[in-house]
């Protein structure tokens, strides 16, 4: 079978499930069928790219992604941990296979880009320190990772797909740092009447998408 369709049709699926968690699940209490929605949607896009033959450290990231999911879905501060562990080892992985490719500084953007990344971390690190009590150091620690996925992912943006990589990368930040702010700084309520599940939902699977696209080689 053709390698471009072992991806799409596993893919396709995990959009499909993406639809139903954002227009069904996004904000709502947990419960299995939410879990396995989102966790699925992720763990589908893993499975497409594995069989399409992409890098090893692009699929270990997806699937330590949908673990992340399904931890992040379940309710108490271990699972929320145990999410953050599975994310850091997604941008470890990302890491790896950016570093796979061509790769290094020299635009003068780049460097434009990595001091506004520098400065993003430390402004949500400064709200987030006297917040997150006794999840502070893992909340530095996973902010560090990830702020490192994209630096690097910034060195990356040589190419066409470097580019694609780095857009993902952007979303994907984002849509941690507005995730934070969702479980740090707002109540439930104010979360959700501002429509942010939905907003990270969107930007986090986007990012996802955006990643899978440029480190599998499909631009």
């Amino acid at each position: 079978m053709d390698e471009t369709l072992l991806l799409i049709a596993p893919a396709s699926l995990g959009m499909v499930l993406a639809a139903v968690y954002l227009l069904a699940f996004a904000g709502q209490p947990p419960g299995l069928a939410r879990s396995l929605t989102k966790t699925g949607s992720v763990a589908l896009l893993s499975l497409g790219v594995a069989l399409a033959g992409a890098p090893w450290p692009l699929v270990l990231g997806l699937a330590a992604s949908a673990l992340g999911d399904y931890a992040l879905s379940r309710p108490g501060p271990r699972a929320f941990l145990a999410g953050m562990l599975a994310f850091a080892l997604a941008h470890l992985a990302y890491i790896l296979a950016i570093l796979g490719y061509a790769w290094g500084f020299g635009a003068l953007w780049q460097y434009g880009a990595l001091a506004a990344l520098v400065l993003l971390l430390i402004s949500m690190l400064r709200q987030l320190w006297p917040r997150a009590g006794a999840l502070r150091l893992p909340v530095a620690a996973y902010a560090l990772i990830i702020g490192a996925m994209g630096a690097v992912a910034i060195g990356g943006a040589v190419s066409l797909a470097g580019m694609v990589v780095l857009l993902g990368a952007a979303l994907f930040i984002i849509s941690d740092a507005v995730l934070a702010a969702e479980t740090f700084l707002l109540t439930p309520e104010a979360s959700r009447a501002a429509g942010m599940p939905r907003i990270v939902w969107v930007l986090y699977y986007s990012a996802q998408l955006l990643l899978a696209v440029g480190l599998g080689n499909l631009v």
